[in-house]
């Protein structure tokens, strides 16, 4: 059972039941390696084949890829511990879910396709004794182009904005 769009009744968006079987393919590629022993690559890449759809219920990106390119260290004689570095994340055109508000659900929609653009965000991690920090600037490309994530039609995804925080143990 799930939401689908229903353009023809006054109700936009109706439960449907699937009178037939999802069955998907998703192979996982995972791949790590280090250079110089400080600088870490992650990469993690998923193809999805969707090999029977009724009612056309499952809707996902064919490829989805997550990637990270990050430097780390200890510094100070062990009072510095910090990781600097890149996230990526990318996938492919597809229709995603809809949201529809008066009934606060997602549902399954064929009208707006979402676009494939990457997200790019900068960060940095840090322990200094007993005080942790981390610091991240979400959606960088966005300062260039402009144009963000879209998690949803017509909803937009994260900004460009900074994010921080930290804790900070008061004990020995």
């Amino acid at each position: 059972i799930f939401f689908k769009e229903d353009l023809n009744n006054i109700q936009h968006v109706l439960p449907v039941q699937a009178s037939g079987y999802q069955t998907w393919v998703s192979p996982e590629l995972n791949f790590s390696f280090t250079f110089a022993k400080h600088i870490n690559l992650t990469v993690q890449g998923l193809y999805t084949r969707i090999l029977e759809n009724s009612e056309n219920a499952i809707q996902v990106p064919e490829m989805f890829v997550n990637s990270q390119l990050s430097y780390s260290n200890i510094w100070f004689k062990g009072n510095l511990d910090f990781q600097v570095g890149i996230d990526a994340h990318w996938k492919s055109v597809y229709y995603a879910h809809g949201y529809d508000p008066v009934i606060q659900q997602f549902y399954v929609q064929q009208n707006f396709r979402n676009p494939s653009t990457p997200i790019v965000d900068v960060f940095l991690n840090a322990k200094i004794r007993r005080a942790r920090i981390f610091v991240k600037y979400n959606n960088v490309l966005m300062l260039f182009n402009n144009y963000g994530n879209i998690p949803t039609p017509y909803y937009p995804g994260i900004k460009n904005l900074l994010d921080f925080g930290f804790d900070w143990s008061f004990y020995d």
